[in-house]
């Protein structure tokens, strides 16, 4: 008769000395399908190193949702959501049958590298980060264990992803920090990952074939396999839209270079910020002549991701890219592009001719091109617009007028002093 030892308590988890596994023991006591209950079930899935953390923060998020629906611990809850309840709190069965060997890696002592790899990611609803010892041994051969794992609850408003992603890899840093301090091994390497599919939620029945628990696919290949996979660079001269592209960065990145003179450091981050703000404004499509459509999409739209880059007529008429250089040495201009929409110093200086008010000058009227101020932004983002109606005051001059400009994509009318329009492009009817 084979002797069988009884199951151990280590780290409040179940341990089968026999085969050296931890598993995991459901509670059978039938809770009430109120929010105490739900609490009190999800509790109950005592996991601290985080082994089945992809299937208890779908719980969590689903108590998120009860908490905001109900009111009273114990009031029942919507069939909808009860049904919801229900088909996740039966898969929870599968996890009785979950084996997870208590050593990370077989033969340790034997290894001849040590890797910790660290994951991260993070949605709307949660974040996530999770740790994995790689080794390998003396003919290169790798091998990956579990270390440590956690998911959180996203906050329901007020962050963006990539915050979200920014707070996903701050908690990565944090059990990287646990694991080290720990963790009696020497570690070589340290690495980082973020936007890993591993970190996704799974069901209960999925989470022993899971990427959570065995580890991406990616740390079992050798580093040689991997670097077959590293593509080349592209030649500028073999493509004719990325040679014109490097030939705009060189030619406004270098004229104190050009002049004798070197820049200082603060200079050349402003030239160089501005440098990338002109080759991302160039138009990705055809620019088109109509006034009522002055959306012309750009790479700076793809990058931030919104529709409010200013891109005026000025200086997509501009084709001779005269560069010159002050005198004195200590500041540079790049005229009459940094003029234009980028240089924001400059902009007021020719689009808005000044005069005395002794002096008569036109008013704005219907069909006018103008660029409208906004003290609440600068000056790079104001909107162009397009006078469609005009108001005169008691002395027979406008005062007002109404602009109707694009805002995120959708056209939006103000009405709006004169006095905060730049006239742009006059409408000269005939």
């Amino acid at each position: 008769m084979r002797y069988s030892k009884p199951l151990q308590r280590s780290l409040g988890l179940s341990w089968d000395v026999n085969t050296d596994n931890f598993l995991f023991q459901l509670s059978s006591e039938n809770k009430p399908i109120t929010r105490r209950g739900i609490l009190s079930t999800i509790n109950s899935l005592y996991d601290p190193l985080g082994f089945l953390a992809p299937v208890i923060i779908q719980g969590k998020l689903l108590l998120r949702k009860i908490v905001s629906e109900t009111v009273d611990w114990d009031q029942p809850l919507t069939d909808e959501t009860a049904d919801e309840w229900k088909s996740w709190r039966d898969t929870l069965i599968a996890i009785e049958t979950l084996r997870i060997p208590r050593t990370y890696v077989p033969y340790l002592s034997k290894t001849a590298t040590k890797e910790l790899h660290v994951f991260s990611d993070a949605s709307e609803k949660a974040i996530a980060a999770v740790a994995y010892l790689r080794t390998t041994d003396s003919s290169g051969e790798p091998n990956i264990g579990f270390i440590l794992g956690k998911a959180k609850v996203a906050p329901t408003s007020g962050h963006t992803i990539p915050r979200l992603e920014l707070s996903a890899a701050v908690l990565a840093v944090e059990i990287t920090q646990t694991i080290m301090d720990n963790l009696d091994l020497h570690i070589d390497t340290v690495k980082f990952y973020t936007d890993n599919s591993g970190t996704r939620s799974v069901q209960a029945h999925e989470i022993h074939s899971s990427e959570w628990l065995l580890g991406p696919k990616q740390l079992l290949s050798s580093e040689q396999k991997n670097s077959e996979d590293i593509y080349q660079l592209i030649d500028p001269e073999e493509d004719g839209e990325i040679r014109a592209t490097v030939n705009v960065a060189k030619t406004f990145s270098t004229p104190e270079h050009k002049a004798g003179r070197s820049l200082t450091h603060d200079v050349l981050n402003t030239l160089m910020a501005e440098v990338s703000a002109i080759v991302n404004s160039r138009p990705l499509v055809p620019v088109s002549t109509d006034p009522e459509n002055p959306l012309i999409l750009t790479p700076a739209m793809l990058l931030t991701q919104k529709t409010d880059y200013i891109f005026t007529s000025d200086y997509l008429g501009n084709s001779t890219n005269e560069i010159s250089v002050l005198p004195n040495g200590d500041e540079y201009r790049l005229w009459p592009v940094f003029s234009g929409p980028v240089g924001g110093r400059n902009t007021c200086r020719y689009y808005n001719k000044r005069r005395k008010w002794t002096e008569d000058r036109r008013d704005l009227i219907e069909g006018d091109v103008i660029l409208l101020k906004d003290k609440n932004i600068c000056r790079t983002q104001w909107p162009v617009g397009i006078i469609v109606n005009s108001f005169k005051s008691s002395d027979e001059h406008v005062r007002k007028a109404e602009v109707r400009v694009i805002v995120n994509g959708k056209a939006t009318t103000y009405t709006r002093p004169i006095v905060d329009m730049i006239l742009l492009i006059e409408n000269n009817p005939v």
